[in-house]
């Protein structure tokens, strides 16, 4: 099963307590539950960090990658399986 976790909740994950304490224990509860979870929403470094301390596993946002057509997402992995992509 899977549950995305909302992404509002990042807005202002470095500065809100209450924002964080809501995705640790959303996290938590979907690993006690066994449901793998995607955490939506990443856009900086610090938002990342944060996530990772409260235990996020599986990361989607402008972070990584702008959303891109299924022609782009191919050659991006074609490259990264040849050893050919830089981060």
């Amino acid at each position: 099963m899977k549950s995305n976790l909302i992404n509002s909740l990042l807005k202002n994950i470095n500065s809100d307590l209450k924002s964080k304490k809501i995705l640790g224990t959303m996290i938590n509860l979907a690993k006690q539950l066994e449901i793998r979870h995607v955490i939506e929403g990443i856009e900086s470094t610090s938002q990342l960090r944060v996530v990772e301390t409260l235990g996020g596993e599986i990361y989607q946002g402008y972070y990584f990658s702008k959303p891109m057509d299924c022609t782009s997402l191919e050659r991006v992995l074609e490259l990264f399986n040849n050893d050919e992509f830089i981060a």
